[in-house]
């Protein structure tokens, strides 16, 4: 699946709310935490926790894994790549 189809599926779903898909969070998190590195995975992780948040479904911890995962969005070599032009 290329960067395109990623992000054109998580368009459609987040339409809904990608925190009500039932095992997509842990899907992704697994990606995660396995060393995919993906600027598109760390961002929606943000976005999912995001809407957890705003709707108080959120797990105690949760500003802490969006200060991880946003962490290291910011040093994603794409992100890096961008910040030289």
């Amino acid at each position: 699946m290329n960067r395109f189809h990623f992000l054109s599926i998580f368009r459609i779903l987040s339409k809904v709310g990608l925190s009500k898909y039932p095992g997509l969070k842990d899907m992704l998190v697994e990606l995660y935490t396995s060393d995919v590195e993906s600027p598109y995975l760390m961002a929606t992780l943000i976005d999912i926790y995001e809407e957890e948040l705003e709707s108080g479904e959120a797990e105690p911890r949760t500003m802490d894994k969006v200060a991880e995962v946003g962490t290291e969005l910011t040093k994603s070599d794409c992100i890096l790549h961008y910040r030289n032009f």
